[in-house]
């Protein structure tokens, strides 16, 4: 029976330590984005909260660090607001946070 194909040399550097240098390169890139979105991140967040703040949203309303997540905020809603809402609409104050929460 004879095999007709790509012959897999194990005794071979490549072979041996391919899969190492892959990861080593991944984790390479991962350090450097990392390292400067570290180095941005303290302008990134001044711009985003100070530095934008025009007195009608709440300081921490869109913050965006390294391109991941987003954290967002709103002013303080009255309680009594939101017991009319569920008076209205016949839900509970769950339903109207878990609405809230998930509607952007």
């Amino acid at each position: 029976m004879t095999i007709i194909g790509l012959v897999r040399q194990t005794n071979t550097f490549t072979w041996k330590y391919g899969d190492i240098a892959q990861l080593l390169v991944k984790a390479t890139g991962e350090t450097l984005r990392g390292m400067k979105d570290a180095y941005r991140a303290p302008w990134k967040l001044w711009t985003d909260t100070i530095g934008a703040d025009d007195g009608k949203r709440h300081l921490l309303q869109s913050i965006f660090f390294c391109g991941r997540k987003v954290a967002s905020f709103s002013r303080p809603i009255p309680r009594a607001d939101i017991d009319r809402a569920t008076c209205a609409l016949g839900v509970s104050s769950t339903d109207i946070a878990l609405f809230a929460a998930t509607e952007s």
